[in-house]
C-alpha cells in the first residue's frame, strides 16, 4: 500500500501514480491540500488511485482507508462475513 501525497517536490505526484499502476496493483491512497481544486483529486482517482483523503484529516479515518485497501488485498468476496475476518 501506497499513502501518496500529491505535493511531492521532484515529481508530480499524478505522473507518479500513472507510472505506479504500470507495475504494481498495490493500492494507493492520496493526499491532497485542502486549498487545491477538487478535479486534482478527482484526476488522480482516474489515474489510478483508489482513494483519497483532503489534508487536514482525521487520523480515525486514515486508518479506515488502510484497514479496507488492506482487506482488499486479501479478501475477494466483499461479503459481511469475510469482511469481518480482515478487521
Amino acid at each position: 500500500m501506497l499513502i501518496l501525497d500529491l505535493g511531492l517536490p521532484d515529481i508530480d505526484g499524478q505522473t507518479l501514480i500513472c507510472r505506479l499502476c504500470t507495475w504494481t496493483d498495490l493500492p494507493i491512497i492520496v493526499l491532497s491540500a485542502r486549498n487545491q481544486e477538487s478535479d486534482i483529486t478527482l484526476l488522480a482517482l482516474d489515474n489510478g488511485a483508489d482513494d483519497y483523503l483532503t489534508k487536514p484529516f482525521n487520523t480515525a479515518e486514515l486508518l479506515s482507508l488502510i484497514i479496507f485497501a488492506g482487506c482488499s488485498l486479501f479478501c475477494w468476496d466483499f461479503s459481511p462475513a469475510l469482511l469481518g475476518r480482515c478487521f
